[in-house]
């Protein structure tokens, strides 16, 4: 992916995807445009959306976490600390939705292969999921398990 191109069709591009294609193309290969589209499905534009998330934040205790966009391609205004992104993690592992589709390899979804690039699915046994996120923003979740130990 380059740039906000991302894997995924979008509304406008050959259909309308079902809604769990935008969820995959953001969670699998990280797609930039599907957060964008997400955003503007759910609350009709991204400002209205990212006030979701901050709300959201707020309410999951998140106290060193502000968000300016969707995609986490903001600016010095979007930021979080690790004990907030764990908090954040632990939230979305509760939905099964989501905790499915983060654990997901590898999907064929509309004849395109999508890949998670979460090394870590591929190299740790037991891991369940989440982001890793990028070196120079080390602060997303990822999620351990064990036979006989829940996620923490």
């Amino acid at each position: 992916m380059d740039g906000d191109r991302g894997d995924l069709p979008l509304p406008g591009a050959g259909g309308d995807p079902v809604p769990e294609n935008p969820l995959y193309g953001l969670l699998l290969p990280s797609g930039n445009d599907a957060a964008v589209a997400l955003a503007c499905v759910c609350a009709g534009d991204v400002d209205t959306f990212v006030g979701w998330m901050n709300q959201r934040a707020q309410d999951l205790g998140m106290t060193h976490t502000h968000f300016s966009d969707p995609n986490g391609l903001g600016d010095e205004n979007h930021y979080a600390s690790a004990l907030d992104m764990a908090k954040l993690g632990r939230a979305c592992l509760q939905n099964p939705t989501v905790a499915e589709a983060v654990a997901t390899k590898s999907l064929t979804l509309e004849d395109r292969q999508l890949v998670n690039h979460n090394k870590l699915l591929w190299q740790y046994e037991g891991c369940t999921g989440m982001k890793t996120d990028t070196p120079a923003r080390p602060a997303a979740p990822w999620s351990p398990a064990r036979a006989g130990r829940p996620d923490p």
